[in-house]
């Protein structure tokens, strides 16, 4: 019994007051890989755009790793990649849809440009590239919740390649950004951000110094130019991507494809994987019977004449304290409690245990979306969903419920990841408007502790109204939309109560509809202005047209449209004098 009988002897004389030691010390270090691809007579300055994010990611990490050209093979790059939680490369990209010739299997599109010995003199250099695509990419085995940065890379962030000509179309860019993300998301990542000007130093910065959505750090960085747009992966099911052009339509060099709620703390691993085992015992903690033969004692001061109890091989226990320490011939006799038997309770030889995960789980990030939805059935916001990453995988339940707490929705599931839709309906019907809210928890396989978080959700299916509008229906304004600069445009100030959409219509003095448009909308005064054109591009004829103005919400709602009239002068008559 692994000299449980000496043990016990000595404890004979020794009081089994709780001793317990700090808990064993589980630190998870960031891995940050950087990688310089084979980019020609453009290398040295990538190795240098390389060494300032090396010189900002030190600073929070000791575990950088550089892998550069003319070293920066594939075999190389993939096997420091492995667990990696940053991964950064400069270099070309080859991304598709592109001027060459088609790759159904992406095998040298969206992915790196390395080196290898293509001309067979046994060297390497700069100016020997070749293309690693997707299914290369699919093979990185990157840490759970890692993020990806490209910088300086063509297509990746949908636009062309340098002096290319003309701009990629909004669709051709949004494949582009898709395409370029999906072989680095089946590598393992959850995040891959594509930046065309700006160095990765703030990026870097605000993933090891700020707490928020890796969506937000994007959003807030130095070259974002506020033309932000989102659209629905169809390459990875479940992302969301993300375009910054330049300017509206055309600069396509600042992009993300993301998991809903993916935080700076989880990408980090600030947190660490809390359900990895210790390397030795931890108090309080968890731990498993290891040994065929191993022996119970019940902690008393008679248990040197009680029988030990046999603990069949795999029992799990808590670990209370240490009730005996080690000395330099007997193993040290450790207070537990059973995990799943409650009459479990005694000492037991370390030497019989094995340490098991003793950390609770951490809800490491959290996404709502826009926390309201309009289950109206018109199409628009009728549902919401919520998702959330865990620090390990756990049983997890999420919860809608009414303000008194009712529960009317539940979901469970088993994983470190959860994303769940709630359709605003109870019993098959929706829930009238008002606030509810929604609650996660998770707890791990070894009961260490329950993480939990939530938020409000509103429903909403009321429109909202325009508050006012200057000028109003009593007032019909002359201007001439003829392109010569002078009064080509109308302005209508239209107040609204909540942020969301102004929808504007145009229609004709028959009543026909010429012309639709929308602008974003803050909650109180905004100018929407017409510029004098049909949907097809040109000045409309004179006459008087109707402007309607339609206030839409976040989720969709159509409030009632107000209107005013306006007349359009395209000639005007010169009166001359002798």
């Amino acid at each position: 019994m692994r000299n449980l009988a000496a043990a016990l002897a000595i404890a004979l004389l020794t009081a089994l007051g709780v001793a317990s030691p700090a808990a064993a010390a589980q630190t998870s270090t960031t891995k940050i890989v950087i990688v310089v691809g084979a980019t020609h007579s453009a290398t040295a300055s990538y190795r240098a755009d390389a060494d300032s994010a090396y010189a900002e990611a030190i600073k929070y990490t000791p575990n950088v790793i550089k892998v550069y050209s003319p070293n920066a093979t594939w075999t190389r790059v993939k096997a420091a990649a492995f667990n990696a939680n940053i991964l950064i490369y400069f270099g070309h990209g080859n991304g598709w849809p592109s001027p060459y010739p088609n790759d159904p299997t992406y095998s040298t599109k969206d992915g790196m440009g390395l080196n290898a010995d293509l001309n067979g003199d046994g060297k390497l250099s700069d100016y020997e590239n070749k293309y690693y695509g997707e299914p290369y990419m699919a093979q990185l085995h990157l840490a759970p919740n890692a993020i990806v940065m490209l910088n300086h890379l063509c297509y990746a962030s949908g636009n062309n390649e340098s002096g290319v000509t003309p701009e990629p179309t909004v669709s051709v860019a949004r494949h582009r950004i898709d395409n370029y993300a999906a072989g680095f998301l089946k590598g393992g990542a959850r995040a891959v951000l594509a930046e065309g000007h700006m160095g990765l130093e703030p990026y870097l910065r605000a993933l090891f110094t700020t707490g928020q959505t890796i969506f937000n750090m994007w959003r807030t960085a130095p070259s974002f130019n506020g033309h932000a747009s989102s659209f629905v992966s169809s390459r990875t099911p479940g992302y969301i991507d993300y375009s910054d052009s330049d300017y509206v339509g055309r600069g396509y060099y600042r992009s993300l494809v993301v998991m809903p709620g993916l935080t700076t703390t989880a990408a980090t691993n600030a947190v660490g994987d809390t359900g990895v085992d210790p390397a030795s015992l931890v108090f309080p903690g968890r731990a498993i019977v290891d040994a065929p033969d191993a022996q119970l004692q019940p902690a008393t001061n008679t248990m040197a004449m009680a029988t030990p109890v046999a603990l069949p091989l795999g029992t799990r226990v808590r670990t209370v304290a240490t009730a005996v320490p080690a000395t330099a011939t007997q193993p040290a006799l450790i207070q537990v409690q059973g995990l799943d038997d409650p009459t479990i309770a005694g000492v037991i030889s370390a030497a019989d245990l094995a340490p098991r995960d003793s950390r609770a789980p951490v809800l490491v990030a959290l996404d709502s979306g826009l926390g309201r939805l309009s289950p109206n059935g018109d199409g628009r916001v009728d549902e919401q969903a919520v998702s959330g990453i865990f620090s390990e995988s756990v049983a997890w339940t999420v919860e809608f419920k009414k303000a008194n707490g009712t529960v009317i929705n539940s979901t469970t599931g088993t994983a470190s990841a959860f994303k769940v839709t709630w359709d605003g309906l109870f019993n098959g019907v929706a829930v009238p408007d008002g606030t509810y809210s929604w609650t996660v928890r998770g707890t791990d396989a070894w009961q260490n502790g329950t993480a939990t978080g939530g938020g409000p959700m509103v429903v909403d299916t009321t429109g909202p109204v325009v508050t006012g509008l200057s000028p109003d229906a009593g007032v019909t304004t002359v201007f001439s939309p003829n392109g010569d600069g002078v009064t080509d445009t109308i302005p209508t100030i239209v107040t609204i109560a909540e942020p969301g959409t102004i929808a504007a219509t145009v229609t004709n003095a028959a009543g026909a509809t010429i012309r639709t448009f929308a602008v974003a909308a803050v909650a109180g005064a905004n100018t929407v202005t017409w510029d004098g054109k049909s949907a097809t591009g040109a000045y409309v004829p004179g006459g008087v047209y109707v402007l309607h103005f339609r206030a839409r919400d976040k989720t969709g709602n159509d409030g009632p449209a107000v209107q005013r009239p306006v007349r359009a002068m395209t000639s005007m008559l010169v009166l001359r004098t002798r």
